[in-house]
């Protein structure tokens, strides 16, 4: 099925930094931009940021979403509407993005910065960064750009270990949803996504504390809510501010998880930049 990408070799077009090292920290940013004077631009500022990346470029969703579906793509930044009216394109290509990397950040680009309109995005494709084209500058892009990829590199691998007397367990903590903490300060749940079955799964773990989870290697970007949750930020889908703190939305389950107004404001730059 590569064969069928030749003919994109084109719009293939942008090589960074590349180096014969073997390293697995080179990342792919694909920019999807119907508008050569924006794309060119995009792919200039990513060559100035100096970044360890390859970028693949396409400027309709047809090219896309082959990229998507046969390549491996780190970091898309997709324009919403690919075509002079308003298709929506870009959303479709990052709910087809989104099956394939269920925790990669995505960057939309929009000439609509009304936050209704994002909030109505929000729903159908989560955990993604809204760019306002009108007020994109070099360096809200390059911030941005460097920020998710850093985000990325800190969620890359993060196998958490869980060893007790008479279990042995290894969870990506990426699938991680969140824990919970059961009848006693001395047992837990773990709800977490199986992306290769669709499924949410639950491991009980007694004789274990939060506060144990939380000290874990590779637990360090899990975020505790109150006396009773810890959660994956990554999952956080929406959030409603209470008297209380606030109510979270996280993918793949029903129900809210309560974070209290101590760990809201605790980590509340986090949260409002995950909801943003």
């Amino acid at each position: 099925m590569l064969s069928n990408l030749v003919g994109y070799r084109k719009e293939v077009k942008s090589i960074i930094n590349i180096e014969e090292r073997g390293s697995d920290k080179m990342r792919t940013i694909l920019i999807v931009e119907d508008e050569k004077r924006i794309l060119n631009r995009l792919v200039f500022w990513v060559e100035e940021a100096e970044l360890e990346a390859q970028v693949l470029t396409a400027s309709t969703y047809e090219v896309a979403e082959d990229l998507i579906k046969h390549m491996h793509i780190d970091l898309p930044i997709l324009d919403i509407n690919l075509t002079q009216e308003k298709d929506e394109l870009g959303i479709k290509l990052a709910t087809a993005y989104r099956k394939r990397y269920p925790y990669n950040p995505i960057i939309f680009q929009t000439v609509n910065g009304d936050y209704k309109y994002q909030s109505e995005i929000h729903k159908h494709v989560s955990s993604v960064v809204y760019m306002v084209k009108t007020e994109l500058t070099q360096k809200i892009f390059t911030d941005a750009l460097k920020y998710e990829l850093g985000r990325l590199e800190k969620s890359f691998t993060k196998i958490i270990q869980i060893k007790q007397k008479d279990q042995f367990m290894r969870l990506d903590g990426n699938q991680v949803i969140y824990f919970e903490k059961v009848n006693s300060e001395r047992s837990v749940k773990c709800f977490y996504y199986e992306p290769e079955i669709g499924e949410v799964k639950v491991a009980f773990f007694s004789n274990m504390t939060l506060k144990e989870i939380e000290n874990l290697q590779n637990a360090e970007h899990l975020l505790r809510c109150s006396g009773s949750y810890i959660v994956n930020p990554m999952m956080i889908q929406s959030g409603v501010i209470t008297g209380n703190g606030i109510d979270l939305d996280l993918k793949y389950i029903e129900g809210i998880i309560p974070m209290s107004r101590r760990f809201y404001n605790k980590n509340r730059p986090l949260i409002e930049g995950v909801l943003r």
